[in-house]
């Protein structure tokens, strides 16, 4: 396995995880220590480094991200020593579900997807009714326009592509969509 360099881009729960780190201005082996800070909905995970010679080595257990919630989460990384504290970076992590530990066979889709299916579910009644008014129990929705409906369906077909492609499920296309 070759080394990590970088935070990863995401963590499955339940999956160890490792970088390393160098900073030149703040070398591990000069008493520098990193932490990151991941916050998500007002929860934070604190990770901090070990000593790898210069470098700074992060480690995630099973344990540690066995405990943490799905989602993205905004990291900040800082360095310190004695009483000296810097900010060095900041970015994004997401911490996917282990699947193999659901029991519940929980909505797993994401918005993009969720919206899609609903506008594709509107549509469809639309067509079998003719009507984007229903009332249920008493209580009236009135939907966009059947065309308001296409069109957010095009838009959302054309992010759910790219979430696909960014999983590696889908090769990109090159489509130019034009309105007239």
């Amino acid at each position: 396995m070759s080394e990590n360099t970088t935070v990863p881009s995401h963590i499955t729960q339940g999956d160890s995880a490792e970088w390393s780190i160098t900073l030149d201005d703040y070398p591990a082996s000069a008493g520098w220590v990193l932490s990151y800070a991941m916050v998500k909905d007002g929860a934070m995970i604190a990770v901090s480094s070990s000593v790898d010679g210069d470098k700074h080595k992060i480690t995630c257990t099973t344990t540690q991200t066995s405990a943490w919630a799905p989602g993205v989460y905004l990291w900040t990384a800082t360095v310190s020593k004695d009483l000296a504290r810097r900010t060095i970076t900041q970015g994004m992590i997401e911490i996917l579900p282990d699947l193999s530990q659901m029991t519940d066979g929980g909505d797993l889709r994401s918005h993009v997807k969720r919206t899609l299916d609903a506008l594709e579910s509107a549509i469809e009644r639309h067509a079998e009714t003719g009507t984007i008014t229903s009332s249920i129990g008493g209580r009236s929705t009135t939907w966009r326009s059947y065309e308001e409906l296409l069109a957010l369906r095009i838009r959302y077909r054309a992010e759910y592509n790219r979430e696909l492609v960014k999983a590696g499920l889908r090769k990109p296309q090159n489509l130019v969509l034009t309105r007239f």
